[in-house]
C-alpha cells in the first residue's frame, strides 16, 4: 500500500519473503599451545546449519600475515607447518555458497622444533641417554630412522 498525503492506494499482491540466518560461529576450538614437529590437529564443535568450515592460519593475531586458508566439511583439520614461530588459528562456519558465520576467537600455537636426531657419523655427547638394544649397543627406532650409540 502506498500513501501520498491523504490519498491511499490499494494493497499490493502478497509476496513470499525468505529470511536466512548465517550458521553459528564454531565453538570448542581445540589445538595444542606448543608443538615440537609442526604437525598438529585443529578440532571444533559442529555448528548448527553449517555445511562446511573455513580455517585460517596466520603469523599474527590480526591475520594480515596469512599462512593457510582452507575449507573442509570435517570437524578437524590436520596442519603441517615447516617454520618455527607463533601462529594463530581461527575457524568460521559456512552454509552453502552465500552464508557464513563470523570468525571464532583466534587461538595461538607455538612451534618449536625438537633437537635434531643423532647423526651416527658425528661425534656424540657421551652423556646422551639412549636405551634399549642388545647389550653392545643402545638404540631406538623412530619413524624409519635408526639411531645407535656405542657403549664404551
Amino acid at each position: 500500500k502506498s500513501l501520498e498525503g491523504e490519498l491511499e492506494s490499494g494493497w499490493s499482491q502478497p509476496k513470499k519473503v525468505e529470511v536466512n540466518f548465517p550458521p553459528a560461529i564454531p565453538t570448542g576450538i581445540s589445538l595444542p599451545t606448543l608443538d615440537t614437529d609442526g604437525v598438529f590437529e585443529v578440532r571444533w564443535v559442529e555448528s548448527v546449519d553449517a555445511t562446511g568450515y573455513k580455517l585460517e592460519i596466520a603469523k599474527d593475531e590480526a591475520f594480515t600475515k596469512m599462512v593457510k586458508s582452507e575449507e573442509t566439511t570435517e570437524l578437524t583439520y590436520d596442519v603441517i607447518l615447516s617454520e618455527e614461530g607463533e601462529y594463530w588459528v581461527r575457524v568460521k562456519s559456512l552454509e552453502g555458497d552465500l552464508l557464513e558465520s563470523e570468525w571464532s576467537n583466534p587461538r595461538s600455537i607455538k612451534i618449536e622444533f625438537a633437537d635434531e636426531p643423532v647423526d651416527p657419523g658425528k661425534e656424540e655427547d657421551p652423556n646422551l641417554p639412549i636405551t634399549g638394544g642388545d647389550g653392545e649397543k643402545g638404540g631406538c627406532f623412530i619413524s624409519g630412522i635408526e639411531l645407535w650409540k656405542n657403549k664404551y
